[in-house]
């Protein structure tokens, strides 16, 4: 789909390159932050709209657990992968 815009967009010869990398969920800031992070972005946050106090806290308490084993230094690095994306201009 990327390179069919691109190529509509008048670019040519689209390269796409995977980078697995490692991101730091916390900001730096520990396992409270990655917990608060998760919940208030992404995949979980959508799970968790509208759900009540006791689920939301059952969910948080298991993030910690996931998270704790993680923090370095306050950061808690989780796997990841982006695309760099290159293409020619004509």
């Amino acid at each position: 789909m990327v390179a069919v815009v691109l190529v509509r967009a008048g670019f040519a010869n689209p390269v796409f390159e995977r980078l697995d990398t490692l991101v730091d969920v916390a900001g730096g800031r520990g396992c409270q932050a990655a917990v608060e992070s998760a919940m208030e972005l992404g995949p979980t946050a959508r799970a968790l709209d509208g759900a009540d106090e006791l689920l939301r806290a059952t969910i948080a308490e298991r993030l910690r657990t996931f998270f704790a084993p993680k923090v370095k230094k306050g950061a808690v690095h989780l796997p990841a992968a982006t695309w760099i994306v290159t293409a020619n201009a004509q």
